[in-house]
């Protein structure tokens, strides 16, 4: 899976996932947003429709182009790079909100720090992070599960994991969608709180 092209990725399924539709109608997400591994686009257009300032974060310079193209045909003001989810910092600035449905969970678990790292580089301090993470093995896929306590690991040191719930992550492969957690983290500013449960 990890080869395909991103435009086949299961995830990917025409309109933006429930979940980050949520979390945007709670007033969870920052004006200025970094979606990671944007693929096609659906969460970066349908959040710069909103009036959010958003940027887009692709590994493949042909899908940049796609996306791009995309935003200019809907007359949607959107800043595209091509990048990698584990060199954020090399964007050279911060955002309030960094948005993750498809980098994080395509990562080995030894990469996971990095990917910590990374983000910590691209949300300012104070700023969350918001991240789709598969909760149990999927058949057809070769990807590893996260558990709440792998989300607690990784946002231990530097952040506070403010909230992680049980979601359905929707895909065309298994359909009509598969188990996933997703997490909310805010980069810490001063001394850290307790931790979530799961909700």
């Amino acid at each position: 899976m990890r080869d395909q092209e991103l435009s086949a990725l299961p995830w990917d399924v025409g309109r933006p996932q429930p979940a980050v539709l949520q979390v945007e109608a709670e007033g969870l997400l920052g004006e200025r947003i970094l979606d990671v591994a944007c693929g096609s686009g659906e969460h970066a257009l349908y959040l710069a429709a909103r009036g959010y300032e958003v940027w887009g974060v692709e590994p493949t310079s042909s899908e940049v182009l796609r996306v791009e193209q995309r935003a200019a045909s809907q007359d949607l003001r959107v800043t595209f790079r091509v990048g990698e989810p584990l060199a954020l910092g090399r964007l050279g600035r911060t955002f309030d909100t960094v948005l993750d449905v498809g980098a994080f969970m395509t990562l080995e678990a030894e990469r996971r720090d990095q990917y910590t790292a990374s983000v910590g580089r691209a949300a300012r301090p104070g700023g969350t992070v918001v991240m789709m993470a598969l909760a149990e093995p999927v058949p057809e896929w070769d990807l590893q599960p996260t558990t709440l306590d792998d989300l607690r690991d990784m946002f231990a040191a530097g952040w506070k994991l403010r909230d992680v719930r049980r979601e359905t992550l929707l895909t065309t492969v298994p359909t009509p969608g598969v188990p996933a957690l997703l997490a909310i983290a805010s980069r810490l500013t001063g001394p850290d709180g307790e931790g979530p449960s799961l909700s």
